[in-house]
């Protein structure tokens, strides 16, 4: 696992094995990133005609937001400075490089939407509960 300076995690945040975290990650409560999950990119600019990328310079540091609740899945890759909205699911493999609405699950290359995890009412349920404290523990009625 490579994790750059700046990362913020919130309770109960898994980082799986071998992943890489560019700097300034902002990741909310009960979020886990499977392996292989790669924070990176837009870190150079590479628009200016007549000089090499290596010496174009580098852009200020942006900070990518990850919300509460996330599954990032094996090997995705997430462009640096966009937020991923509380509840997503990002499908293995994808290549996320615009922001992700919350609830949303996405995949793909790039990665668009391709359904939504809750309901409006499922949504705000699920919202209410993020606001309280962060807890342990098992859903009510899942075996364990």
């Amino acid at each position: 696992m490579y994790i750059e300076e700046g990362l913020i995690a919130g309770d109960y945040v898994y980082i799986g094995p071998y992943s890489q975290l560019s700097p300034q990650v902002h990741i909310g409560h009960y979020s886990s990133l499977s392996a292989h999950v790669a924070v990176v990119g837009r870190d150079h600019y590479c628009d200016t005609p007549g000089t090499p990328i290596v010496f174009s310079g580098r852009p200020p540091s942006c900070v990518t937001r990850i919300g509460a609740d996330v599954l990032v899945g094996h090997g995705a890759i997430l462009l640096r400075g966009i937020t991923i909205g509380n509840g997503a699911i990002v499908g293995a493999g994808a290549v996320v490089t615009k922001d992700v609405p919350p609830y949303a699950i996405v995949g793909g290359v790039p990665a668009r939407v391709l359904r939504y995890r809750f309901n409006e009412q499922e949504h705000a349920i699920h919202e209410a509960m993020l606001a309280e404290p962060t807890r342990r523990g098992t859903h009510p009625g899942r075996p364990r």
